[in-house]
């Protein structure tokens, strides 16, 4: 199962900052954070899977679709 602190550590160590925790749903953690790389505001979401994969998606806009920034295997 995923955690908060796990989330905002991989974050921090990948050139996010300002990083927030908004929500849990149906297992999915979701962040805004401010992206280093781009210099703006990221919607960040831990969609965890029943295969115990993680994916670290990522969108640049309330109404955009995320994009799929990596894979985690546990």
């Amino acid at each position: 199962m995923l955690e908060i602190k796990n989330c905002t550590d991989y974050l921090e160590g990948n050139y996010f900052s300002d990083i927030t925790f908004i929500s849990e749903n149906q297992g999915n953690l979701y962040f805004t954070a401010q992206d280093e790389d781009e210099d703006q505001l990221a919607y960040i979401m831990f969609e965890y899977t029943n295969d115990d994969s993680c994916f670290v998606n990522v969108k640049y806009g309330e109404n955009e679709p995320y994009m799929t920034l990596e894979q985690l295997v546990k």
